[in-house]
């Protein structure tokens, strides 16, 4: 395979079922070091089975994955050496409550040989300090509220310094205000560290900052483009059962009474450019 320099995953025909119900029917994309991927659909679509299969936690039925070139679906491939380069964050925290929020992040690369604990405690509190934890190093994870236990959820993947984090809904538990310092913590280590981020998400706002969107239903993905491209065509994601941003939806009923609004808005700020300039 000549793989595109920028590209980090190539997913190729995949299938994957379970039984006779086919979950993945011939997936085929991309994802470039350093973007950000959102993975958005009406449940049941394959969203989690096919970020679940680049890390084969799922095993394709068919079909090639490739990871900086290397086909990780060969059975000669290390896959515990390629889990290592793509962290993954599920809705669930994935904290040990018995260590402290330092222990948390520190434990994996002290076991796994990659840093002597010095060196990793190092690491960690410089991590803390880039997810907004720095003052919580030595609490443990029961008295953080649920961001709190997410963003060092992402620490502790980020110490093990990974191409590429997944996360499957990683504030679906969260209140508002959770759901807002967790994305800023994926946002600002995407920007800082050029990490590859691909995210599932229901919560539309949160699709806004992506490069490109995906959007998966039965098993394929049925659109992609940018965010504007994507919330540009509401009328077909109401058809898969979708929502858009809440502005998004006002800027297009404005649009349907005869206001001269562009498609695709996607910020407050946006929709009131448009309306100065349509008055």
């Amino acid at each position: 395979m000549s793989a595109n320099e920028k590209e980090l995953i190539r997913v190729e025909d995949l299938h994957k079922s379970f039984g006779s119900l086919q979950v993945l029917k011939g997936v085929t994309e991309h994802v470039d070091q350093g973007e950000v991927v959102s993975v958005i659909g009406p449940s049941g679509g394959g969203k989690s089975t096919f970020l679940r299969c680049l890390n084969l936690l799922e095993t394709p039925t068919s079909g090639k994955i490739y990871f900086e070139g290397t086909d990780i679906t060969d059975k000669n491939v290390d896959i515990n050496l390629h889990r290592q380069k793509m962290g993954m964050v599920f809705q669930h925290f994935n904290v040990f409550n018995n260590l402290t929020v330092g222990k948390n992040v520190t434990l994996a690369p002290v076991l796994l040989g990659k840093k002597t604990q010095k060196e990793a405690d190092e690491m960690m509190r410089e991590l803390l300090n880039r997810v907004g934890l720095a003052d919580k190093e030595n609490q443990f994870p029961k008295k953080l509220s649920g961001g709190q236990k997410q963003r060092v959820a992402i620490a502790g993947v980020m110490a093990m310094h990974p191409k590429c984090i997944v996360l499957d809904e990683p504030t679906a538990m969260l209140d508002p205000n959770g759901r807002k310092e967790v994305l800023e913590a994926v946002r600002e280590l995407n920007r800082k560290e050029k990490v590859t981020v691909i995210l599932i998400t229901h919560y539309m706002e949160e699709v806004i900052h992506a490069d490109r969107v995906y959007v998966m239903d039965s098993g394929n993905v049925v659109m992609q483009g940018n965010p504007k491209e994507i919330f540009s065509q509401v009328d077909t994601l109401k058809k898969y059962g979708l929502d858009v941003p809440q502005v998004t939806l006002l800027a297009y009923e404005l649009k349907k009474s005869g206001v001269d609004v562009p498609d695709g808005i996607l910020t407050t700020e946006e929709l009131v450019s448009a309306l100065c300039q349509s008055n």
